[in-house]
C-alpha cells in the first residue's frame, strides 16, 4: 500500500488532517501512535433526509480499490453507530443468500462489539437488522432507544449479556433475541411496557433483573418459556412492596411462561 493511500485512510478513519512527516500505521485502525479500533461514519449508508441508517456503503463490503473497503479495517473490533442516526432500517445488516437459502449477516467477523456514539439520537432498531450476527459479543445501547423491532438480534449466538437499564425502551418485539444461545443475563429498564416472545430459545438465560418494575408491562404468554429451567429474578429499586422480586417472579411464571425452577435473588 502506498504512503498516500495510507495517509488518506488514516485521515478518514481517525478524523485527522494529514500532517507532513507523521508515520502512519499500515492499517486504517492505526493512526499515528493512537490506535482507533472502531468502524467510523464513512463506512455507513445513511439517508441524509431522515438519518435512517440503511447498512454499509457498497464500497465497504465489495470494492477492494476503495479506501473504505472492509479489508482495510481488519484490526477493528467495534461498530459505532453515528450520533445523528435516528433509526436503523429493517434488515440493515443482513442479506438472504439464495444459493444456500440462508440468512447471513453482512457484518465482518472481526466486529465483536456494537455501540452508539455519544449523544446518540437513535430511537429505533429495525426488524432483522442485526440478525445472525454470530460474531457480536456485546452491545451498548443508547439512552435514546425506545423500540426494538422483531428479530433484530435473533441468532446472535455469542451475546452473553444484555443491559437495557439506561435506555428509554418501551417495547421489545417478537423474537428480538430468539436463539441467543450464549445469553445468560438481561437487565430491563423501568420504562418497559411490552415484551413479545423476545427470549425464546435463550436456553442459558439464568438472570433477569428489572429496574423499578411497575407491573404494567404487557407480556406474551411464552416470552420466557424456553429459557433455562432454573435462574434468579431481581427487582432493583422496587416502587413498593407489591412490586418486589417475589411479585415479579409470580407474574412472569403466570403470564410469560417462566419455568417453575426460577427463584428470587434476594
Amino acid at each position: 500500500m502506498n504512503k498516500k493511500l495510507i495517509k488518506t485512510i488514516a485521515s478518514i478513519t481517525c478524523g485527522l488532517g494529514i500532517v507532513g512527516s507523521i508515520p502512519f500505521a499500515s492499517t486504517s485502525c492505526g493512526c499515528s501512535s493512537e490506535k482507533i479500533n472502531s468502524l467510523t461514519q464513512s463506512v455507513y449508508d445513511i439517508d441524509q433526509t431522515t438519518y435512517e441508517l440503511k447498512g454499509f456503503k457498497d464500497d465497504f463490503l465489495n470494492n477492494p480499490d476503495s479506501e473504505i473497503y472492509q479489508d482495510n479495517f481488519k484490526d477493528c473490533d467495534t461498530m459505532i453507530i453515528p450520533a445523528k442516526v435516528t433509526s436503523i432500517a429493517i434488515n440493515a445488516f443482513f442479506t438472504y443468500n439464495y444459493q444456500t437459502q440462508r440468512v447471513e449477516t453482512t457484518i465482518p467477523e472481526f466486529i465483536t462489539k456494537l455501540t452508539f456514539a455519544k449523544n446518540s439520537k437513535c430511537s429505533l432498531i429495525g426488524a432483522g437488522s442485526f440478525s445472525n450476527c454470530s460474531s457480536l459479543t456485546s452491545i451498548t445501547f443508547p439512552s435514546s432507544l425506545t423500540y426494538i423491532w422483531e428479530s433484530a438480534f435473533q441468532l446472535c449466538s455469542s451475546l452473553t449479556s444484555i443491559d437495557l437499564s439506561h435506555t428509554n425502551l418501551s417495547n421489545i418485539g417478537n423474537s428480538v433475541f430468539f436463539g441467543c444461545s450464549s445469553l445468560t443475563s438481561v437487565i430491563f429498564p423501568s420504562s418497559l411496557s411490552g415484551i413479545t416472545n423476545a427470549f425464546r430459545n435463550c436456553d442459558n438465560l439464568i438472570s433477569i433483573i428489572w429496574d423499578a418494575w411497575n407491573g404494567n408491562t404487557s407480556l406474551q404468554s411464552d416470552s420466557f418459556s424456553t429459557i433455562a429451567e432454573k435462574g434468579k429474578i431481581e427487582v432493583t429499586n422496587p416502587i413498593d412492596d407489591a412490586h418486589n422480586s417475589a411479585a415479579l417472579l409470580d407474574t412472569l411464571k403466570l403470564k410469560a411462561g417462566l419455568p417453575e425452577g426460577w427463584t428470587t435473588a434476594n
